[in-house]
């Protein structure tokens, strides 16, 4: 079921400020080319990590997927210097830079890959951020199972994308991300692949997960949104895919269905006459 912002506890009366630890983070960046620093930089100012950090649980190992350059992940070991974050990216060129700046710490590790490259152990927590829409439809099913994989079963796993609404914050984001991937700046595989809130939501229950969702409040001119999602009791993380969904991708559901009325909660402002557009 999804929740209201409002039906859900405060985070970061749980654990340290994050803010007080990004500008340390950012600062281990000044021996790197001013590209480098330029890009972390923007990263730092166009997306919420500190409202993700602190949505992080308190306690035990963090995978973070598609670290890039490793500021999320330096961020969180920062913030916690007595457990131990594995970022894992599959652009060798960003893990030789977040292995460089990541020697000043000695709980936070690099790795090659994606969330295959995290063996076995089991993480309290695992981070996907700004990494679903790179993905096409079945490799983002594919990705979601093997984070479940990689979690303890009281692990949560945090998912920060980009909504579809409202349209104009939807349009700058899509062409931002299509300036990034054209320049080689980041990892596309097939295009670009937005989805609506809900279509995520349901994208997580077919791999396994309860999600909750939140949208997150930022400057930024982008509709960034953060779903906390645990595995859920009642599957097993393999569910059948449904008939006339041969892609894995969930279908328009009817106007009335209990699926158009949560994804009302996903768009407060949608009419009360139909729900959002999942195309």
């Amino acid at each position: 079921m999804v929740h209201s912002t409002g039906a859900m506890s405060n985070p970061q009366s749980k654990i340290p400020n994050p803010k007080s630890k990004i500008r340390t983070a950012l600062r281990l960046y000044e021996g790197e080319s001013p590209g480098i620093r330029l890009f972390v930089r923007a990263r730092h100012l166009l997306a919420p990590l500190e409202q993700i950090a602190a949505s992080v649980p308190p306690q035990g190992n963090v995978l973070d997927v598609g670290c890039g350059h490793g500021l999320f992940s330096l961020l969180l070991a920062l913030v916690w210097p007595d457990r131990h974050i594995l970022g894992v990216d599959p652009s060798p060129a960003k893990i030789e830079v977040a292995r460089r700046v990541g020697r000043a710490l000695p709980n936070v590790e690099f790795r090659l890959g994606s969330v295959e490259a995290a063996g076995e152990r089991a993480f309290q927590a695992v981070a996907l951020l700004d990494v679903l829409y790179l993905l096409p439809p079945e490799q983002k099913l594919r990705l979601l199972r093997g984070c479940r994989q990689a979690l303890a079963p009281s692990g949560v796993l945090l998912v920060k994308t980009n909504d579809t609404h409202p349209a104009w914050k939807f349009a700058l984001t899509r062409f931002q991300e299509w300036a990034m991937t054209s320049l080689g700046l980041t990892l596309g595989h097939g295009g670009l692949s937005f989805q609506p809130c809900e279509a995520n939501r349901q994208l997580l229950r077919q791999a396994g997960f309860d999600a909750q969702v939140r949208h997150l409040r930022h400057w930024s001119p982008y509709p960034h949104v953060l779903f906390t999602a645990r595995p859920s009791m009642s599957r097993t993380g393999e569910p059948p895919v449904p008939p006339g969904s041969p892609t894995g991708e969930p279908p328009v559901p009817p106007t009335g269905s209990p699926v158009a009325q949560a994804a009302r909660l996903c768009h407060p402002r949608a009419t009360q006459a139909g729900a959002p557009d999942l195309a």
